[in-house]
């Protein structure tokens, strides 16, 4: 099965962003046998940084140079037995804890994405989550002791243009698509970030854009995972946008190439927000590609990278933020196809 956000990015060569969240009326994907080989999460007692969702109201964002009003987030109602656990922070306090959780997740993980080359092996991820000074982390979801999903996600500081959280990697197991997990873990995450960082604005992430998409591309993307047009309207539903600016993701390994398909999507904290400044949209995506293992491995400048160079050029002085049912005004032209 393809990624359903990036073909690129080599096992254990850098973080490959892959988000797969389907409507709950398709079946793109047979769910994962979780728990068969043993017991539940419950099987486990609670730890610290466990808690049920729907989660609190995060303190409303510092807009900075950002065109944004003060409506703050607004949160729906999940069921009670929704619990959401921080693997980051359960190693901080109970190691022991920690591995049996991260190996029970892997059990549902490794079913849902069975091709090694689309996830990172155990001990990389446990790296990645013991990693002092970072802020990557596993939002685990769990739903009446089985594992009902997974959120990998990192905090961005751009410096003078405010702090992100990324979503990297998301995946919901067919029945909790239907309790709307995939907005469960934008509001946990939202939660988590502004509780350490003052001022974080909103939360980024890549999604496949269906009208730069081939026709065997889109084919793809439908088989393997869902159509990318349904994807786009999940996403619209749960108050995502797009930023209206060209985004191409570098190659994440000396032998990938770079993803030209794709788009870059924002969950804003403050409902008003509209547009930001067109070097603050470009401070947040230069800042994710410098997070890729592969760019900070390599000792590379990404401001220097070919694609950078050609969105820096593309990108407006004021980028909108558009309904992802919307088309770019300023999407990148595709060089590869």
């Amino acid at each position: 099965m393809l990624p359903s956000v990036s073909k690129a990015g080599g096992v254990g060569s850098g973080r490959s962003p892959k988000i797969d969240v389907a409507p709950a009326t398709l079946t793109p994907l047979a769910p994962p046998q979780i728990g068969r080989s043993g017991g539940g999460i419950t099987d486990l007692p609670p730890g610290p940084h466990e808690r049920h969702l729907p989660v609190g109201a995060p303190r409303d964002p510092a807009v900075g140079d950002l065109t944004a009003g003060a409506a703050g987030l607004r949160l729906g109602k999940l069921p009670p037995s929704i619990r959401a656990v921080s693997l980051r922070e359960t190693f901080a306090t109970d190691p022991d804890r920690a591995d049996q959780l991260l190996t029970k997740y892997f059990e549902s993980y490794e079913a849902f994405f069975p091709d090694p080359d689309e996830r990172e092996p155990f001990d990389v991820v446990r790296s990645y989550l013991l990693e002092p000074g970072s802020h990557w982390d596993i939002l685990l979801l769990e739903s009446r002791g089985e594992v009902a999903g997974g959120c990998h996600w990192n905090a961005l500081d751009t410096g003078g243009h405010g702090t992100w959280g990324v979503i990297e990697h998301v995946w919901l197991t067919e029945s909790s698509r239907a309790k709307n997990l995939f907005r469960a873990a934008l509001e946990d995450v939202a939660t988590r970030l502004t509780s350490e960082h003052d001022g974080a604005l909103g939360i980024v992430g890549e999604v496949n854009d269906p009208r730069l998409m081939t026709k065997n591309e889109i084919a793809e993307d439908r088989e393997n995972s869902v159509d990318p047009g349904l994807r786009e309207r999940l996403w619209g539903s749960n108050g995502v946008k797009k930023f209206d600016a060209p985004y191409i993701q570098p190659k994440m390994d000396a032998d990938g190439s770079p993803v030209e398909y794709l788009s870059f999507a924002v969950f804003p904290f403050d409902d008003s927000l509209k547009s930001i400044s067109g070097e603050a949209f470009l401070a947040i995506a230069r800042t994710y590609f410098e997070s890729f293992g592969y760019h900070k491995d390599e000792g590379i400048d990404v401001r220097g990278l070919d694609v950078f160079q050609r969105m820096q050029d593309a990108t407006p002085d004021k980028v909108r933020l558009l309904r992802m049912s919307e088309r770019r005004t300023n999407a990148q032209a595709r060089s590869d196809v």
